[in-house]
């Protein structure tokens, strides 16, 4: 591996115009693109970009939820549509899951569910499964909040304003969640960018199977 690897960078001349610069730098900070989406590449990238704000179309320069699934696959050479409903239907094998029940769907996702190549949609949010703990799916997402109910029927939203991992439940233990509002009840589509070994929509009578996917490294965990 060389000492320096050569780059080319946009700059400005002194009238303003834009020119091509040559500069050096180290290997130890740059990579060649696309990276091996391996799960280690993963994970670094997830890294980098959890606990980013929350941004709705790219407010203030952030990221929402399909500007973070966008970018999270960026970088090795697979492009998402901007869009969270295109992302879906648009690219990959599409599992519709509306006719199933929530704890139906979430085995589902465990079983046929690719760690960093799934992604999980519900009407306005899309989601990037990541593996299992304990049973229970995560998800590493970008979202602004969650939808409440006091006992008065005042509907209100607990914030959390940023790219977090969660399970399929978040917020579960907050006594004034908006029940209309849980996420596992709304996901109705799953979609796999790559490869799958049967293309074949889940049936509400085939959902026995348990996944073992086991997680290799730990991601730093955001909480809501």
């Amino acid at each position: 591996m060389p000492e320096k690897w050569e780059i080319l960078t946009a700059a400005a001349d002194e009238k303003q115009n834009a020119i091509i610069k040559h500069g050096l730098v180290s290997p130890e900070v740059i990579t060649l693109k696309p990276l091996p989406l391996t799960y280690s590449n993963a994970v670094t990238i997830a890294n980098e970009l959890i606990d980013e704000p929350y941004g709705w179309g790219g407010l203030y320069g952030n990221r929402d939820c399909s500007a973070m699934t966008r970018d999270f696959f960026a970088p090795f050479g697979i492009w998402l549509p901007r869009h969270s409903e295109d992302q879906v239907k648009k690219a990959g094998t599409f599992f519709d899951l509306q006719n199933l029940e929530p704890e139906q769907k979430e085995k589902f996702i465990l079983e046929k569910g690719v760690p960093y190549l799934s992604l999980l949609w519900r009407k306005g949010h899309v989601m990037l499964y990541i593996g299992e703990q304990n049973g229970r799916a995560l998800i590493f997402h970008n979202v602004w909040g969650l939808k409440t109910i006091d006992f008065d029927g005042m509907e209100g939203r607990k914030i959390i304003g940023k790219s977090v991992i969660t399970t399929l439940y978040p917020g579960a233990e907050i006594y004034c969640l908006d029940p209309g509002g849980l996420l596992l009840k709304n996901i109705s589509a799953m979609t796999i960018l790559g490869p799958v070994k049967q293309n074949q929509q889940p049936q509400q009578s085939d959902m026995s199977s348990q996944a073992t996917t086991q997680n290799e490294e730990s991601l730093k965990l955001g909480s809501p």
